[in-house]
């Protein structure tokens, strides 16, 4: 009988931990995420502003992928991630920062 009861209130118990779960779902668009890569760039090359245009077609002329949590640039076989919460990290970004714009 014992068992009975777990069994039958395991799917109940589950279905309110799912409830309780937050959504990691976003509204975060494709054009603010761009948003954010651009603003990442444009911090990172102060320094170098003349290399900035030539990056920015870059980012514009990358294919996006979204997910269920953040954005995915592709970017001449590298790759950006940006973040709803304002941060962009991946390949592509530490290539920027660590080489071109050093």
């Amino acid at each position: 009988m014992k068992k009975m009861a777990i069994v039958f209130a395991i799917p109940f118990l589950l279905t309110a931990c799912l409830q309780l779960t937050p959504t990691v779902s976003t509204e975060f668009s494709e054009l603010e995420a761009k948003a954010v890569l651009e603003r990442e760039i444009r911090l990172m090359c102060n320094n170098k502003k003349s290399k900035i245009p030539a990056i920015l077609v870059q980012i514009d002329a990358s294919t996006a992928e979204a997910t269920i949590d953040h954005w995915i640039f592709d970017l001449e076989g590298t790759q950006a991630l940006v973040f709803p919460s304002g941060i962009a990290t991946g390949d592509y970004v530490r290539e920027i920062n660590s080489g071109i714009c050093r």
